[in-house]
C-alpha cells in the first residue's frame, strides 16, 4: 500500500453477505430444519461456530463450548450439525458465480461475502438493483443475503451492517445515497465497528474524543496520517465518501485468534487444508 491519499468519487460499491451462512446451507439441504434453531459446531464438535437467528434468540452465543450449553439447547429443540466443509465451499462457489452475473467486478472477501462494483448506475436505480440481487440469489441457490451499497467499500460495509440491524424495516437492503443518510448512519456506528479498525485503535481514538464513525469522518485525512498512519487517513476519506481502499487491503482475520486441536477429518492435500482453514477463520468473525 502506498502512502498517498488519492481517492475517487465516481465509484459505487456493494457488499453482499449470506445470512447465517453455515446454518442457511444446512437448512437448505435439509428442509425439515428450516425455521428451527440450528447450531453448527466446530470441526472437532467442541464449540458453536454458527447460529441461526432462532438459536441466537434462545441466548446461545457464538464460540460457546457445546458441552456447556448442550443440555439446555437440546431441551429447547435446537438442531445440531457438525461443520460440512464440502457443502460450504460448494455453496460459496455458487454464491460468487451468481454475483458475477450482476457485475464484471466481484471481489470475494470471505467464504460468505463479497464486494461488487456497481459503477454506471443511476442513484435511484441502485436500491432496486440490490433487491434484484437479493431475490435472484435466493431464487437460484436458496441463500438469504443482505446488501449494503455506498460510494466506498467502507460505506458499503456499514450499509450491510445496517441491513442486519434494521432488517425488518429495510428488507435486507441499505443504500447510502445522500449525506443525510450517511451522517445519520455514521453517528449510530460505534468506532470499534468501523471496517478495519481494531480494538486497540478504537480505544486510542476514544482518548481523542472520537466515539463514533461520524466524529472520525469529520477529521482531516492529512492530519490523521500525520498523527496516526495512512491506513486510518484512508478510512477517514472512505467515511467521507471518497474511495481509496481496496477490499484486499483489509485483513480482519488479524483481529481474531482461533485455536483448534485438529481438523474434523483427515486432510491430505493443500486444497483441503485451505478450505478447512478459510472456513474456520471466517467462522471466528
Amino acid at each position: 500500500m502506498s502512502d498517498n491519499l488519492i481517492g475517487k468519487r465516481d465509484q459505487v460499491w456493494a457488499l453482499i453477505d449470506a445470512k447465517s451462512f453455515y446454518c442457511s446451507c444446512e437448512q437448505l439441504f435439509d428442509p425439515t430444519i428450516a425455521n428451527k434453531p440450528v447450531v453448527v459446531l466446530s470441526n472437532n464438535d467442541g464449540c458453536c461456530v454458527a447460529l441461526s437467528e432462532q438459536a441466537k434468540a434462545l441466548g446461545i452465543t457464538r464460540g460457546a463450548p457445546w458441552f456447556k450449553v448442550e443440555r439446555e439447547a437440546c431441551s429447547k429443540g435446537v438442531v445440531v450439525r457438525s461443520s460440512n466443509y464440502t457443502l460450504y465451499a460448494d455453496m460459496s462457489r455458487r454464491f460468487i458465480e451468481e454475483l458475477s452475473n450482476f457485475s464484471p467486478c466481484v471481489e470475494q472477501y470471505s467464504i460468505d461475502e463479497a464486494f461488487v462494483r456497481l459503477d454506471g448506475f443511476k442513484l435511484d436505480q441502485l436500491e432496486d438493483y440490490g433487491r434484484q440481487i437479493k431475490q435472484t440469489i435466493y431464487k437460484n441457490i436458496g441463500l438469504p443475503v443482505r446488501v449494503g451499497i455506498g460510494a466506498t467499500p467502507t460505506l458499503a460495509k456499514l450499509g450491510n451492517q445496517a441491513a442486519k440491524v434494521y432488517e425488518q424495516r429495510v428488507q435486507g437492503v441499505v443504500q447510502i445515497d445522500s449525506d443525510h443518510k450517511r451522517e445519520w448512519l455514521l453517528a449510530r456506528t460505534d468506532v470499534r465497528n468501523i471496517w478495519g479498525i481494531g480494538a486497540k485503535t478504537a480505544t486510542r481514538l476514544r482518548t481523542m474524543g472520537i466515539d463514533n464513525a461520524l466524529q472520525l469522518s469529520q477529521k482531516s485525512a492529512p492530519e490523521m496520517r500525520r498523527i496516526w498512519n495512512v491506513v486510518l487517513a484512508r478510512t477517514v476519506m472512505e467515511l467521507q465518501g471518497i474511495a481509496c481502499i481496496d477490499p484486499g487491503d483489509i485483513d480482519e482475520t488479524k483481529k481474531q485468534i482461533l485455536s483448534s486441536r485438529s481438523f474434523g477429518q483427515g486432510i491430505t492435500d493443500f486444497e483441503g487444508a485451505e478450505i478447512s482453514i478459510s472456513i474456520s477463520l471466517s467462522a471466528s468473525r
